[in-house]
C-alpha cells in the first residue's frame, strides 16, 4: 500500500488497520502508537430505517475521537475522516433517518473542523449510494 504526500511515495508498513465493534468491544489503547496520524471512522451497515444507526454513526464516531483525541494531536499532520451519503442532499421516501444521522455527520464534521482547525485536519466524503444488489431495494423507491 502506499500514500501520496507532497508527491512522494510512502510506504505505509505502520498502518494499522483495527476491527472494531461499538456494540460490544472495548476500545483498547494498549496496542496503539502513542501518535496516530490518521482516522477513518467507516462504520458499516446497510439498515436504512433504524434509528440504532446514530449510535453507530454519530455517537460512536465521538466516542471513538473522545478517546483517541489525546494521540491524534500528538501528530503534526493528522487528520478524521468521516463517511456521509450523497443522498441525503436528494432524499426519497422513508429516508427520515437516514437524513437525520447524515445531517449529523456534516455537522460534526464541520464543527470538529473548526475546533480542530490548527492542528487536526477533519473531512467528510459523501459516496453516491450505487446500484447494486445489496441497495437496489432502497433506489427503487427514488
Amino acid at each position: 500500500m502506499t500514500a501520496y504526500k507532497d508527491n512522494v511515495t510512502q510506504d505505509l508498513h505502520n498502518v494499522k488497520h483495527m476491527k472494531f465493534n461499538l456494540k460490544t468491544d472495548t476500545l483498547s489503547l494498549y496496542n496503539l502508537r502513542e501518535e496516530i496520524h490518521g482516522l477513518g471512522y467507516c462504520p458499516g451497515g446497510i439498515n436504512l430505517k433504524s434509528f440504532h444507526r446514530f449510535k453507530l454513526q454519530v455517537l460512536g464516531a465521538t466516542k471513538i475521537i473522545r478517546h483517541l483525541l489525546t494521540k491524534i494531536r500528538k501528530s503534526q499532520d493528522s487528520s478524521i475522516l468521516f463517511f456521509s451519503i450523497v443522498v441525503v442532499q436528494y432524499g426519497f421516501n422513508f429516508y427520515l433517518q437516514v437524513a437525520t444521522l447524515e445531517v449529523a455527520i456534516g455537522g460534526l464534521t464541520r464543527s470538529l473542523s473548526i475546533l480542530l482547525a490548527s492542528t487536526i485536519g477533519v473531512n467528510a466524503i459523501a459516496p453516491c449510494l450505487k446500484n447494486t444488489n445489496l441497495t437496489s431495494k432502497f433506489l427503487n423507491i427514488l
